[in-house]
């Protein structure tokens, strides 16, 4: 007898728990959606990519998925992921690794303010084309500018664009200047006294990828 009065609490109880329990289950599993993506595009520049993104809520940021087309994982994996502040910008492709002249699928997602993250947005594909490198480690000397080539002698030339400091690109003075010699001399330009100049330089590749972008300015005071 003592064990059927026992038997109806101790069944109620293991009832009362799995509900509980279910319960607390189903609240940890629920994701408040934070915001909303609603568009994005991206095209290629070059060495540059331009995004532009259109989202509504509480948002501080955005990660930029980028996944070969092969791959079938969610968009956080196997995955170069970048992270953004702005709706709208660009990514530098020879700062971010992705391997070139292969296609893409891009995901974005929202960052909100409280840490949460919104879904996935539909992909864009993208093929991304190999470049011509812009040069890089560019210094300022004494009477002299001078940089390197991540291009290695795939490049065939460079050109040197500069003027007085704010002066807008193309309307500057060029300079050619032959592959190997990586370097420009200030003595030659007839720079005026007390002024400062901004400089520019860019290489030429052969293999069919033409110009890179303008490395620059470097401002340069001539005494």
């Amino acid at each position: 007898m003592k064990l059927k009065l026992y038997s109806v609490p101790i069944a109620l109880a293991l009832i009362l728990a799995t509900g509980s329990c279910s319960k607390s289950d189903d609240n940890a599993n629920l994701v408040e959606k934070c915001a909303t993506v609603s568009s994005f595009s991206i095209s290629q520049n070059i060495d540059k990519l331009t995004y532009k993104i259109q989202a509504t809520g509480n948002i501080q940021g955005y990660q930029i998925s980028f996944q070969l087309l092969s791959q079938t994982s969610s968009p956080e994996y196997n995955s170069v992921l970048i992270d953004v502040d702005q709706n709208t910008g660009t990514i530098d492709l020879q700062e971010n690794f992705v391997e070139f002249d292969k296609t893409y699928k891009v995901h974005v997602r929202a960052v909100c303010n409280n840490g949460n993250l919104s879904d996935w947005f539909s992909p864009q594909t993208i093929l991304i084309k190999s470049f011509c490198a812009r040069p890089d480690q560019v210094h300022l000397g004494v009477d002299l500018i001078y940089w390197s080539d991540p291009n290695g002698d795939t490049s065939s030339q460079y050109q040197v664009q500069y003027s007085l400091k704010g002066f807008n690109l193309g309307n500057g003075t060029i300079v050619n200047i032959p592959s190997g010699d990586m370097s420009l001399n200030f003595a030659n330009l007839n720079l005026q006294s007390s002024r400062t100049y901004d400089f520019y330089v860019r290489s030429y590749c052969t293999e069919g990828r033409g110009w890179s972008s303008w490395s620059g300015p470097y401002s340069f005071y001539n005494e």
